[in-house]
């Protein structure tokens, strides 16, 4: 009988919640001695200083992560009269489904610049008042194609992503000395850690350990924090 695969490696998650809790257990399956450290906290909804909006002036809705629908969710909008929604991924057109909403495209998961072409074949968007409902930190280069091809699109942001590791401290210092796989489910949390990390900390990172990253943009986001200052 085979060894499993991770047997002996020492593995940091920072996914948070239930995700990062099945991930540590898969990883615990195949041998890994796993630490869950979650990198970031989602605040949901806007805050007071957010400007107001009116959903039904729109013609599309564009959703990006599932947090951007549990925010919309949560300033009471009647979902069965928004406008049809554009969807990054599964998981968030099943979310849109489940609150209500109508989708009308969805994306293969590999990321917005996918989106953007599924959009672009299936709902030209020339012309179209698109409202993309999002977080702080999300980067709007991204919706370039579909700029080009004349939609205009306005946002609102409707959740935050917060640095849990400024809130509670980072992972402990003898998991960093000794770990040999981070796993990363956003750019945000590749950011977030090595924000906390001192110079010494990043410099041991990129040189022990190797990452996993969890789609295009996260693995985008990995590869510049493993080169910067290399």
């Amino acid at each position: 009988m085979s060894e499993p695969a991770l047997k002996g490696r020492v593995v940091l998650v920072t996914r948070p919640g239930g995700g990062g809790e099945k991930l540590a257990a898969a990883f615990r399956a195949e041998g890994a001695e796993v630490h869950l450290h979650p990198a970031l906290r989602i605040d949901v909804g806007p805050s007071a200083k957010d400007e107001p909006f009116d959903v039904a002036a729109f013609d599309r809705l564009l959703f990006t992560s599932r947090n951007g629908v549990l925010g919309l969710s949560s300033t009471g909008t009647s979902w069965d009269a928004n406008p049809p929604c554009w969807a990054v991924g599964n998981a968030t057109a099943e979310l849109i489904e489940a609150q209500g909403g109508k989708v009308w495209v969805t994306g293969t998961s590999r990321g917005m610049a996918d989106l953007a072409e599924q959009v672009l074949a299936e709902d030209p968007p020339a012309g179209l008042r698109v409202l993309w409902l999002r977080g702080q930190l999300a980067n709007r280069d991204a919706l370039s194609p579909l700029l080009a091809a004349g939609a205009r699109i306005e946002d609102r942001i409707v959740y935050r992503t917060l640095n849990r590791y400024l809130e509670e401290g980072p992972p402990p210092g003898d998991v960093l000395d000794r770990v040999d796989l981070v796993h990363f489910a956003s750019p945000s949390a590749v950011t977030f850690l090595f924000e906390v990390l001192t110079p010494d900390q990043r410099e041991h990172l990129r040189g022990r350990a190797s990452y996993l990253a969890q789609g295009p943009t996260t693995q985008a986001a990995c590869e510049a924090a493993w080169t910067e200052d290399a």
